[in-house]
């Protein structure tokens, strides 16, 4: 879940990884999120839109680490 710290509220379920999600970052312009997990699987989240945008499965071990 990506939160809203001024209001406590859940902005955006980040739901779509089949195991957990080990790594997180965000874009320079803070309008994209890239996740990596232990599915093997990087996704590229839209925050403004609050929806996957890419699923990226090229990996054959877990993601541990991603960054823009």
């Amino acid at each position: 879940m990506i939160w809203d710290l001024r209001t406590g509220k859940g902005v955006l379920p980040i739901i779509g990884h089949v195991k957990g999600i080990l790594s997180a970052d965000f874009s320079p312009n803070g309008y994209h999120l890239a996740t990596g997990g232990d599915d093997n699987h990087m996704r590229i989240w839209d925050i403004r839109r609050r929806a996957p945008l890419e699923k990226l499965p090229a990996h054959t071990r877990l993601v541990s680490d991603v960054k823009f």
